[in-house]
C-alpha cells in the first residue's frame, strides 16, 4: 500500500464544498494523493503481468474488489486498469460509461469475504482511457482515471468492496488483475448485478485499482473560503 499522509481538516462544509470542487475538474491525469494502491505490474521483458476478466452487467457479470486503510479521507477519484481482451488499440481520450459501486463487507474471515449486496454508494463515470502496454496475451491494456460526482465517505479499518463494470461494451472490456504487493489477497467477487448477488470468483486474486482523496491544501483553501463567507454572512446580519 502506497504510504499517505494529510492532515485531518474535514468537516461537513468543508466536504461539500470540496465535492463541488472537484466535480468542475477534469477527469484526465488525476494527479491526488493516493491512500490505496494495487496497480498493475511489469515482468523483465516490459509487458503487464496478468490478464483481464470481463465485468458488464448486461451480461450478469460484475466484478468487485475489496479495500481497507487507517484513513478517514473521503474518496474523490478512482483509477483502475483495463482491457478490450484481443483487439485492435483503442484510441486515447474520454470514454464511459462506467459504473462504480461502493459496498460494506459481509464480515466473513478472509480470504472469503463477499460484498453486503446493497450498495452504500453507486456512481456513473466517464473516464480518461490512456493506453499503457500490452500484457502477456499480448493485449493492449489502459489506464482509466475518474472522478466521482460526489465523494465517497470512508471509515479508517473498515473493510469495503469496489464494484466497476463498463456495460454493454462492444468490444467486451475486462478489468486486468494485479500481480501484488497485495494489500488484501483473497477471492475477488462476482455478481450478477451492482446489487449482487455476490459469489466467489472462484480463484484468489487481485484487481488493479487505486483510490485518491483530496489536496489538504485543496481542503485548506476550501475551509478559509467557507471561514470567510460565514463571516462575511454574520457580519451582513448584524
Amino acid at each position: 500500500m502506497q504510504a499517505f499522509a494529510s492532515s485531518r481538516l474535514f468537516f461537513i462544509g468543508g466536504l461539500a464544498l470540496s465535492a463541488a470542487f472537484f466535480a468542475t475538474a477534469r477527469a484526465d491525469f488525476i494527479n491526488l494523493p493516493v491512500k490505496y494502491s494495487q496497480p498493475i505490474g511489469f515482468n523483465a521483458n516490459g509487458q503487464i503481468i496478468g490478464g483481464d476478466f470481463s465485468s458488464d452487467q448486461t451480461l450478469n457479470t460484475v466484478k468487485a474488489d475489496d479495500f481497507t486503510d487507517n484513513y478517514n479521507d473521503p474518496v474523490v477519484a478512482v483509477r483502475w486498469w483495463g482491457s478490450y481482451g484481443n483487439t485492435a488499440q483503442q484510441a486515447d481520450g474520454f470514454v464511459g460509461p462506467f459504473d462504480i459501486s461502493f459496498h460494506l463487507s459481509d464480515g466473513t474471515p478472509h480470504p472469503n469475504s463477499l460484498p453486503v449486496n446493497a450498495p452504500l454508494a453507486t456512481y456513473v463515470v466517464n473516464a480518461q482511457q490512456v493506453y499503457v502496454g500490452l500484457d502477456t496475451s499480448p493485449e493492449p491494456v489502459y489506464r482509466y482515471d475518474a472522478y466521482l460526482p460526489t465523494p465517497f465517505p470512508e471509515t479508517a479499518g473498515t473493510e469495503y468492496f469496489m464494484a466497476i463494470d463498463k456495460p454493454a461494451s462492444v468490444p467486451l472490456w475486462g478489468w486486468h488483475e494485479t500481480p501484488g504487493p497485495h494489500p488484501i489477497l483473497d477471492y475477488a467477487a462476482v455478481g450478477a448485478s451492482h446489487n449482487g448477488p455476490w459469489v466467489q470468483l472462484g480463484t484468489q486474486t487481485d484487481f488493479a485499482f487505486e483510490l485518491m482523496v483530496p489536496e489538504p491544501t485543496s481542503l485548506a483553501l476550501v475551509a478559509v473560503g467557507a471561514l470567510g463567507l460565514m463571516m462575511r454572512v454574520r457580519r451582513s446580519g448584524a
